[in-house]
C-alpha cells in the first residue's frame, strides 16, 4: 500500500497543482476579503472548480490500483493476506489454466470500476480543523516524506559497491560515513558500457512512433465521443474505459501469438501470419493498444471542455465533421494532446516489460532500460551499486522531455480542469 501511495502521489500532485492554477485569482481573493479561512476557500471555492479533474484522477487511480499486479507480486507474491484481484486473475489464467474463472475475476474488477466511471458529483463537508499554518505543515510533511525514497535513490547511485552491500544509506548518514562512500565509478562503468549509445537510439525508435500513433487515433475517437451523436455511444465509451482495467500482463501472451501466427475465427483468417515479433513494429502495435484507452479517455474529457458554441457554429455553416475536427477541435486541443504526449513518451521510454517481451534481449534491438538491466544483472551478477546509477542515467531523457514540454503539459491539464 505504501509503495502504491508513493508511486501515485506525484502524479496526483502534478495534476491537481495544474488544475488549481487555473482557478480565477479574483474569486480566491474575494473569499479572503470576506474572512474565509484557507480551509474554507479550499473546500468551498477550489474544490468545486477542480471537480472534473478530481473525477479524472479518481478514475485513473482506481483503475490502476484495481489492476495492480507487479508491485504485489514482487513484494509479497500475494502471500500474507495481500492477494489482490489482479493477482488472482493472473494466477487463474497462468497458474491454474482456468481461463473462465480468470475472465470472471476481470468482470468483477470491471464492475468495481463502474461507480467511479459514472461519478459526476463530489460533495464535501466543511472541516473546521483546517487552518493556514496547519495546511502548510501538512503539505511540507507530505512533500518531504514523498522525497525520501528519491534522496536515498540518488545517494545510492554514488555509493561504492562494498558500502551498498553492507549498509543501508540511512545507516551511512547516521554514522557519518556517507561522504567517504561517494564515488563516480558507478557512472563511469555504466556510461562507457558497450553499445549504450545504440540502446538510446533504439529507445527513441520505439518511443516516438509509440507516442504519435495512439495519440493520432485517440484524437479522432475523442472527437467522435465528444461531439458526434450516434447510437450506443455511451456503451462504446464504457468499453473503451473498461480496456484500461485489463492488466497488460494478461495480454502479452495472446499478443505474442497474434503477432506471430495471426488470428482465425470459425476457419476465417481475420489476421494473417505477421511474424513481426522481435521487431520495432511489434512494440509499436503493443504500446498503441495499451495507450489508446487512456488517451481516448483523457482527450475526450479535454474536448468536452471546448466551447460547444464554436462547434455548433461550424455545423450551421455547413462544415463537415472532418473539417470541424481539423480546423477547430484539433487546434484547440493542442495543449491537451501535448500533455498526454508527454505522459505517453515517459511511460514508453521507461518501459521495460513490453520492450523485453516483444524485442527480446538481442543487443541490436535492446532499449536503454533493457540494456541497463543486462549490465547490472546479466554481466555483473547482483550489482546493486550499478542499478541506481543506471536508472539515474536512463532518467535523463524523460526529465529533459518533461521540463521542455512543461508549459504545454500544464496548459493541457488545466484546459479541461475547471468548469466554464
Amino acid at each position: 500500500m505504501f509503495i502504491m501511495v508513493w508511486m501515485f502521489t506525484g502524479f496526483a500532485m502534478v495534476v491537481f497543482s495544474a488544475a488549481i492554477k487555473a482557478v480565477p485569482e479574483e474569486i480566491v481573493e474575494a473569499g479572503r476579503i470576506d474572512g474565509a479561512t484557507e480551509g474554507r476557500i479550499f473546500l468551498s471555492v477550489i474544490m468545486p472548480y477542480i471537480r472534473s479533474t478530481i473525477i479524472v484522477v479518481a478514475t485513473y487511480l482506481t483503475i490502476s490500483v484495481l489492476k495492480a499486479f507487479d508491485i504485489v507480486f514482487v513484494t509479497t507474491r500475494g502471500d500474507f493476506e495481500s492477494n489482490l484481484l489482479a493477482v488472482k486473475m493472473l494466477d487463474e489464467y497462468f497458474k491454474f489454466l482456468n481461463q473462465g474463472r480468470s475472465a470472471s475475476v476481470a468482470v468483477i474488477i470491471f464492475i468495481c470500476v463502474i461507480p467511479v466511471i459514472l461519478l459526476n458529483v463530489f460533495r464535501n463537508k466543511a472541516q473546521k480543523w483546517y487552518d493556514k499554518p496547519v495546511t502548510k505543515i501538512i503539505l511540507i510533511t507530505i512533500s518531504l516524506t514523498w522525497m525520501i525514497p528519491y534522496v536515498g535513490f540518488v545517494l545510492s547511485s554514488f555509493r561504492n559497491e562494498q558500502a551498498v552491500k553492507r549498509y543501508a544509506w540511512w545507516n551511512s548518514i547516521s554514522s557519518g560515513t556517507i561522504l567517504e562512500e561517494l564515488t563516480f565509478a558507478n557512472y563511469t562503468e555504466i556510461l562507457f558500457a558497450e553499445n549504450l549509445s545504440r540502446s538510446f537510439f533504439n529507445s527513441f525508435a520505439v518511443t516516438i512512433p509509440s507516442t504519435i500513433i495512439p495519440i493520432t487515433i485517440a484524437a479522432f475517437a475523442a472527437y467522435a465521443f465528444a461531439f458526434i451523436d450516434f447510437r450506443g455511444k455511451d456503451i462504446a465509451f464504457l468499453f473503451v474505459v473498461a480496456m484500461m482495467i485489463v492488466p497488460l500482463q494478461m495480454s502479452l501472451i495472446p499478443l505474442l501469438k497474434l503477432m506471430k501466427s495471426g488470428a482465425i475465427l470459425f476457419g476465417i483468417p481475420l489476421v494473417p501470419e505477421l511474424n513481426i515479433n522481435g521487431t520495432f513494429v511489434a512494440v509499436w502495435f503493443a504500446h498503441t493498444g495499451f495507450g489508446l484507452p487512456l488517451a481516448t479517455f483523457l482527450l475526450r474529457d479535454f474536448m468536452m471542455s471546448l466551447p460547444r458554441s464554436v462547434i455548433e457554429s461550424a455545423k450551421i455553416d455547413g462544415a463537415s465533421h472532418l473539417t470541424t475536427f481539423f480546423r477547430l477541435a484539433l487546434p484547440l486541443s493542442v495543449a491537451g494532446i501535448a500533455a498526454f504526449a508527454t505522459f505517453q513518451f515517459l511511460w514508453v521510454y521507461n518501459d521495460f516489460l513490453v520492450a523485453n517481451v516483444f524485442l527480446g534481449i538481442n543487443p541490436r534491438n535492446m532499449v536503454v532500460t533493457s540494456h541497463v538491466a543486462q549490465l547490472t544483472v546479466g554481466n555483473y551478477g547482483e550489482a546493486w551499486h550499478l542499478r541506481t546509477s543506471g536508472a539515474v542515467i536512463s532518467m535523463i531523457v524523460p526529465l529533459i522531455v518533461f521540463f521542455s514540454l512543461q508549459r504545454f503539459f500544464i496548459r493541457g491539464l488545466i484546459g479541461g480542469a475547471v468548469k466554464g
